[in-house]
């Protein structure tokens, strides 16, 4: 993720991010957080700021599910 800026947007099939910016060597990204993972309400779902690391529903993190971004 390095070069992109806040703002910038990220796209993974059916979620749209905005890069936040890196803060100790770990990005960050707003976006809609839904609250069903593996079947489980866990009480989340809005808007939340949270590292790429975070992981869908499919187990997968943030990061490895990007497919394209666009700089603004």
């Amino acid at each position: 993720l390095n070069g992109f800026d806040l703002g910038d947007l990220l796209f993974m099939k059916g979620h749209v991010m905005m890069y936040f910016g890196k803060l100790k060597d770990v990005h960050y990204i707003f976006h809609n957080f839904h609250s069903i993972f593996y079947g489980k309400d866990t009480g989340f779902n809005g808007a939340y700021i949270t590292p790429v690391t975070v992981r869908f529903g499919n187990g997968k993190t943030a990061l490895s599910e990007l497919r394209k971004g666009i700089k603004f």
